[in-house]
């Protein structure tokens, strides 16, 4: 029995009697449930980075990676995943790990996230996998650059493409979407390939999945900028807008929802 297209949320009893009536105990059971509800981690926060618990590691959610690190295979969703030393810059879970702040055993990149349709509820501190399709609103599609999603927003009514990188507590935008806009101050952040940097943000209002909401944005440095315009962005947007719902994202159905 296998269920390709559902919402489950708040049904564990109906799941309960369906597997009754199917006569499912042990292992046939955990995988029911699995395909039925998917598998939900706890989520938690560093400094607006996102982390989740897995088998007892704790590991960085980065859609804004397309590879995956880690010293070991993960096990998520009932599904075995292997992962890499370090990226093709030299990077290991290690090196980001000091610059991010916290400890973890291993990064999620895009490569096994879009195997899953994704659940974000940083509010209740759970992050759902779902092998099945969620049920996903009517929204502007979601392109993927390297495995990166590529969502639109509107900034001033201009349409605006922006990475989603749950990589990034800091969203930044090119230079034109921040000129004028008030200030709130300078802070440190981090790129791999830069290192830390001050910059300068400013609040920006934008409409996103028919919601308006104000995020605080940096001027994107030039080398990130150069990096936005290859991959046909003009920003990157980031975690801080999962504060204003939970989110589903999509890379099989190409959507998400806010």
């Amino acid at each position: 029995m296998r269920v390709e297209h559902v919402d489950m949320t708040g049904t564990q009893p109906l799941v309960h009697a369906l597997a009754k009536r199917e006569r499912l105990t042990g292992e046939e059971f955990e995988t029911f449930l699995r395909e039925v509800e998917g598998v939900k981690y706890p989520l938690r926060q560093h400094d607006g980075h996102l982390l989740i618990e897995v088998d007892g590691r704790a590991y960085l959610v980065d859609t804004g990676s397309p590879w995956s690190l880690g010293s070991q295979p993960v096990r998520l969703g009932g599904r075995e995943f292997p992962m890499q030393p370090s990226d093709l810059t030299g990077h290991t879970c290690e090196s980001i790990a000091e610059m991010v702040g916290t400890p973890f055993d291993g990064l999620l990149g895009t490569d096994i996230l879009a195997n899953f349709d994704l659940e974000f509820s940083v509010r209740d501190g759970v992050l759902r996998l779902s092998g099945p399709l969620l049920e996903i609103e009517d929204g502007p599609a979601v392109e993927s650059v390297q495995g990166v999603p590529l969502v639109s927003v509107e900034i001033a009514g201009e349409r605006v493409p922006m990475l989603f990188d749950t990589g990034a507590p800091l969203s930044y935008l090119s230079e034109d979407y921040v000129r004028g806009m008030p200030s709130l101050g300078e802070v440190e952040d981090f790129h791999p390939f830069l290192g830390r940097f001050a910059v300068t943000t400013h609040a920006v209002e934008v409409s996103a999945w028919g919601r308006q909401m104000r995020i605080r944005a940096g001027r994107a440095p030039i080398m990130i900028a150069a990096a936005l315009g290859v991959a046909g962005a003009q920003g990157i947007l980031g975690t801080e807008i999962l504060q204003h719902g939970v989110l589903r994202l999509s890379w099989r159905q190409k959507r998400a929802a806010l």
